[in-house]
Order: C-alpha cells, then sequence, then structure tokens
C-alpha cells in the first residue's frame, strides 16, 4: 500500500481513476464533479488530475472522515491497496 506523502504547502494531485476507485464512483462521474467545481481537477497534458486537498474537502464536507482521519491521503492510504501509478516512486 503506498501512502500519498502530504507536504506543507504543497498539493498531490491524483489520477482521475483512482478517485473514481476510492469514491466507488464512475471516471465520468468525477470528470462531472470537476466540470461542476465540486472537485479541483487541472489537466496535465492529456491527463486529468485531482487535488488531494479538493477531495478531503469534498470528503468532510460528506462526513466521510472517521476519527482520527483528518486529510485525503491519510483515507487513501487506509482504504485503497494498489498504489497509483501517475506518482513517481521512490519520493
Amino acid at each position: 500500500m503506498q501512502a500519498i506523502p502530504e507536504v506543507a504547502g504543497v498539493d498531490a494531485w491524483l489520477t482521475v481513476r483512482r478517485v473514481a476507485d476510492f469514491l466507488d464512483i464512475t471516471p465520468d462521474r468525477v470528470r462531472f464533479y470537476v466540470r461542476e467545481g465540486y472537485l479541483d481537477g487541472r489537466k496535465f497534458g492529456n491527463a486529468w488530475r485531482i487535488s488531494q486537498s479538493s477531495l478531503s474537502e469534498f470528503l468532510k464536507k460528506r462526513g466521510f472522515f472517521h476519527e482520527g482521519e483528518s486529510s485525503a491521503a491519510n483515507v487513501i492510504a487506509t482504504h485503497t491497496t494498489a498504489p497509483d501509478p501517475a506518482q513517481p516512486r521512490g519520493v
């Protein structure tokens, strides 16, 4: 299981697929949330990425966090098993 590191002042960017798998929704639904402004997404080349901080806010507003969880990094590290191939390795 690969945790997403949190660095003060730096936001991690997650793939649409990783966010969709985590939320158990389709990638199209994730892109809809980006278009509607629920999630902050940016296009890097041909691929969309979702900011980790906007995912954290999205989850907070929906009461998703459990006791002791305060960010998407903690939740994703706890609830996912496959590493994100778009994330650099060894960092």
